[in-house]
């Protein structure tokens, strides 16, 4: 909520100090009594408060601990079908109903402790139900397991147990910039030599089964805490219902509210504190099991895992830990390497390791300290400020260390080897000059590739697609807007080039519109805000803040004229050499469908208003859309009419959004500013409470009109699109409806973990068996109607998605999750459609095959995601 109500503009340092302390204390009381308890099924599972069911990358990490051979795992895979169909009935018909019953407590309102505590039975009995449900598909697993499986069985059955104790809305809150890393899970993705496996096997299993119990601890501190606040509240001198009472803010005794939100806070922050100590010994575990790996494994292996474990358990220094990417073991394996240039590339890419390893400990150390004296209470921007300083000094000498490594290693070995070592970097050594060809020419293609994007980029101005400074303010016509101008008129290939040359002119005058009205935009948005960027001793400006945001107003239209007549110049020197009235006719539509572009601004495009509402379709101006879609002459002509009635319609729809966007726009900032003001008041307790109460008023109307006049848009483009497509006979409107959905719920379609980019050129490979051939014409012929049924399926529910209000409607805001119920549960499916699809795909192929299409990715690797923070 903080970022919305600055409006995500840059406050001073103490400004925002001020505002971002008093927003928390205020606000603390909901924070740790109420907010966290709000409920939010995630996948099939409920994340925040149950654990989610075993996904197909889980499975397949389990899998992969017990080694299946290939017709066990299709046995398992069927098992697990049955695991996920009784996970469904458990939902459906229990877990839904404690769902919506959780959910009538969240919001604002406090329950009763009794509510509470019958929410966290019942929660208890859920969790166990979910247990059961896991317990029972390890059971029928262990009936087709071998002896060695059976004795690994219990370290699966642990994995399962530390992937549901890490779940949950207050471990999320206790992790905060320390993520729960399972290090067993990371040595499991990254398939080392059986070797080197089985010399830390031993450390390892010791490990889960301490790690597992200290997840287990964490997890049971969190369950209680809820009830530990009441308690706490309670014995404290607290009345419960009189917090419950206290829903109309303006009429809070400031006092009173002072004291009940330092209470709270001190409360809250003394019950986490076991759990925060919790998470650090969770880490510390970490931590000493993997400096544990030290000597008995080799050293770019120990490395290997050192950094693994780091870049997840530490994204901050991520970047750090492969500052060089140089491996000592592939030295021996570059071709014609003589004994001298070996000892010596050994030795620097050593030493250079060595000065890098010794930063990264140092800012592990340093990560850590800070994580501990973190307080998520009493958040310090200028201790957070000194931490990032001293990990961005670490980072500059490791960076320095692998630059000076770099230019060593080229004085030693020759071109080719040098860019062999770079490529491979930390990779399994897979050996053999053809591989080492094979690797350096893709290397080198890469890199031409990327050369060649360069210089293509640099020569083709004509590509120019930039944004304006101020997202109110349209982008100048650029290259792609003009073929579609063309289009429209129909332009000969003399009008054409006359009208670059206009264009050219064109391009100049808005080059100096941008300089000047739109750079004192610019600077009149900088001025709304009392300091100037992080300067404390800068002056003041004394303006109210009606004049400030007047003044931007003001310098906004004037810019937005000069834009209007930059425009209308241009077009009116093209009229110039157009001389027939068809002609003239499509010009007039050129100027309408630029108008709707300079209302279409990138304030319309870069976000919605609302509660994560997922419609795009109010961004599409259907005249637009069509002009670049390949139809011929015919199918144009049908649908020529319809097109036209939509543009002597949609214009004022364009002009009533763009001017509620800038109204809430404004409300936002004279609301922020308000609040700025309020807070260099010490004792703003009472105002605080009325400004919240106001901000849920002014920003929940200002945003609803603003989200009446997108629906209005949506509806009619929705509606225009169905009356073209049903005139284009002669056109493929399946084909333009499905890019037209994709514009317009572009999350839906959305899906880095589709197959069908695998798949396509698995079927083409020439070395495919007639039976591998066959047994992916049939995944394909599985996979590809079931994603695009889930697909469909998130597409109607997206756009029957209700659009809450920022006034805090609790009904609304309750709809609103039981739509992300919905969505979720359908990317649930689809992305287990994926695994599956993915999973049968590297059983079908060979790892040559494999390769040759690009690689796979690890399908276990996705269920090692998790939210990271510093």
């Amino acid at each position: 909520m903080l970022r919305n109500i600055t409006g995500g503009k840059s406050l001073s340092m103490r400004a925002r100090l001020s505002s971002r302390q008093t927003a928390r204390r205020f606000l603390i009381l909901c924070i740790a009594v109420t907010c966290l308890l709000t409920v939010r099924a995630d996948a099939q599972g409920a994340a925040d408060m149950l654990p989610q069911p075993i996904t197909t990358g889980e499975l397949v990490r389990y899998m992969q601990q017990l080694d299946l051979s290939d017709q066990q795992q299709l046995a398992v895979t069927s098992m697990h079908d049955e695991y996920k169909r009784s996970y469904r009935t458990l939902y459906e018909n229990e877990i839904r109903d404690f769902l919506d019953e959780a959910r009538s407590m969240s919001g604002f309102n406090i329950p009763e402790r009794d509510e509470l505590q019958d929410m966290m039975r019942t929660l208890n009995v859920m969790e166990g139900r979910i247990r059961s449900l896991d317990s029972r598909l390890f059971d029928q697993m262990q009936t087709m397991l071998t002896e060695d499986q059976l004795a690994y069985m219990p370290r699966v059955r642990l994995a399962r147990n530390r992937s549901t104790y890490t779940q949950g809305q207050m471990i999320q809150m206790w992790t905060m910039g320390s993520p729960l890393i399972d290090l067993s899970a990371i040595i499991t993705d990254l398939d080392l030599p059986r070797s080197e496996l089985a010399a830390i096997d031993p450390l390892i299993a010791r490990y889960e089964s301490n790690v597992t119990s200290k997840m287990a601890r964490l997890h049971n501190d969190a369950s209680s805490l809820w009830l530990d606040i009441y308690d706490s509240i309670e014995a404290a001198g607290f009345d419960l219902q009189e917090l419950r009472d206290m829903e109309d803010m303006e009429n809070v005794d400031p006092e009173q509210m002072q004291k009940i939100i330092e209470t709270v806070q001190q409360i809250f922050m003394e019950l986490t504190a076991k759990g925060r100590a919790d998470v650090h010994k969770i880490r510390d575990t970490n931590r000493e099991t993997v400096h544990s790996f030290k000597g008995l494994v080799h050293e770019d292996t120990y490395r290997l895992l050192r950094n693994s474990y780091y870049a997840r358990g530490y994204p901050s220094i991520g970047a750090m830990t492969y500052a060089t990417p140089y491996s000592l073991r592939h030295v021996a394996e570059l071709p014609n390497i003589t004994d001298e240039q070996r000892e010596t590339a050994t030795e620097i890419i050593r030493r250079a390791l060595q000065e890098i390893d010794s930063l990264v400990e140092e800012a592990v150390e340093l990560t850590d300290r800070f994580r501990v004296s973190f307080n998520v209470m009493d958040f310090d921007q200028e201790k957070m400020k000194k931490h990032q300083e001293k990990m961005q000094q670490l980072q500059v000498k490791a960076t320095e260390i692998g630059t000076t490594l770099k230019t060593r290693l080229r004085d030693v070995l020759n071109d080719e080897q040098f860019q062999l070592l770079a490529a491979r970097g930390t990779e399994s050594l897979k050996g053999g000059e053809a591989y080492n060809a094979e690797l350096l020419a893709k290397t080198r293609a890469a890199a031409e590739a990327a050369e060649m994007k360069v210089a293509e980029a640099d020569a083709q101005e004509y590509a120019y697609l930039g944004q304006s400074p101020d997202q109110y303010l349209p982008a100048r016509i650029n290259r792609r807007d003009l073929s579609i101008y063309y289009d429209l008129l129909n332009a000969t290939e003399e009008q054409k080039l006359i009208i670059g040359g206009l264009f050219d002119t064109y391009l100049e005058t808005m080059k100096t519109i941008e300089q000047e009205q739109v750079q004192q935009v610019v600077e009149a948005q900088s001025k709304i805000w009392r300091w100037d960027g992080e300067n404390e001793e800068a002056a003041r400006d004394t303006r109210s803040a009606e004049q400030r945001l007047n003044e931007v107003a003001e310098r906004r239209a004037a810019a937005m004229q000069a834009i209007a007549d930059a425009d209308k110049q241009f077009l009116d020197d093209a009229q110039l050499l157009i001389t027939d009235e068809l002609r003239l006719a499509r010009l007039e539509r050129v100027r309408q469908l630029r108008k709707r572009q300079r209302l279409n601004t990138q304030g319309m495009q870069s976000y919605n208003y609302g509660w994560g509402n997922p419609s795009h379709e109010a961004q599409i101006d259907v005249v637009e859309f069509i002009a670049r879609q390949d139809l011929d002459d015919a199918a144009r002509a049908e649908i020529e009419s319809a097109l036209i009635e939509y543009e002597n319609t949609v214009l004022p729809l364009f002009e009533k959004r763009y001017a509620r966007a800038i109204d809430f726009q404004r409300t936002q900032e004279m609301w922020t500013i308000r609040w700025q003001e309020v807070q260099e008041d010490e004792g703003a307790g009472a105002a605080n409470a009325k400004m919240m109460a106001e901000y849920q008023k002014t920003i929940g109307s200002a945003q609803q009109k603003l989200s009446e006049a997108r629906k209005q848009l949506a509806q009619i483009n929705s509606a225009i699109l169905d009356r073209v497509l049903q005139a284009a006979t002669t056109a493929d409107t399946a084909l333009i409806r499905r890019r037209y959905n994709m514009l317009a719920y572009p999350s839906v379609y959305k899906d880095g973990d589709a197959v069908h980019d695998y798949l396509t050129p698995a079927l083409s490979l020439e070395t495919l068996a007639a039976d591998q051939k066959m047994s992916l014409i049939d995944l394909q012929a599985e996979y590809n109607p079931v994603h695009e049924d889930i697909c469909q399926r998130m597409l109607e529910l997206s756009r029957s998605a209700p659009d809450p209000n920022w006034g805090g409607d609790t009904d609304e805001w309750r709809k609103y999750q039981e739509y992300q119920d919905a969505l979720q549960h359908l990317q649930f499916e689809r992305t287990e459609a994926n695994s599956r699809a993915l999973l049968r795909l590297r059983q079908v192929l060979s790892e040559q095959q494999i390769e040759a299409i690009g690689g796979l990715p690890d399908v276990a690797e996705k269920s090692q995601a998790q939210p990271v923070y510093w």
